[in-house]
């Protein structure tokens, strides 16, 4: 979950105001009533929570990241011409800026390999549970600062 979120719902919780943060974990999460006032409750215990998508449905990727599906959408992209389809594509699912998605797309189109674009799940691995807090682990539930560290969203401390 994203750390303003988060850190609203524990605001609201603070304020003893359940409800409101039982309304915002559902707006932002899209789960039930009684998964939201469970989890709502979990850190009103300050236990973790399980790791969810928020707002757009889909997790973040780390930076410059693709998924193996988006790497193939580009490649079919550069393969068919369409290369500024393929660059927006670039830029859409990963960090990249316009300049280095525009590189990517004619390494590919001259058929170089690209590193800035690591695939999703080649890169380092996450530790099942934060060292800190206790919390379960998983790509929804971080904040990558760089492609090889990230933030904990439920504590705020760094893994590698």
């Amino acid at each position: 979950m994203r750390p303003e979120v988060l850190e609203q719902i524990r605001q609201l919780i603070a304020q003893r105001r359940k409800i409101e943060a039982i309304k915002l974990y559902r707006e932002k999460t899209r789960v039930g009533l009684k998964e939201a006032k469970d989890a709502v409750e979990a850190m009103e215990r300050g236990e973790p929570v399980p790791c969810l998508v928020v707002e757009d449905g889909e997790p973040e990727p780390p930076p410059g990241r693709l998924t193996p599906a988006a790497l193939q959408k580009v490649k079919q992209l550069v393969a068919a011409g369409k290369l500024i389809e393929a660059i927006k594509e670039l830029r859409a699912t990963t960090d990249l800026g316009l300049k280095e998605a525009k590189e990517a797309v004619e390494a590919l189109q001259a058929g170089k390999s690209v590193p800035q674009l690591s695939v999703e799940g080649r890169g380092p691995r996450l530790p099942a549970r934060c060292s800190s807090c206790g919390a379960a682990i998983g790509e929804t539930c971080v904040r990558w600062v760089t492609p090889e560290l990230a933030e904990c969203l439920y504590c705020g401390s760094y893994l590698r």
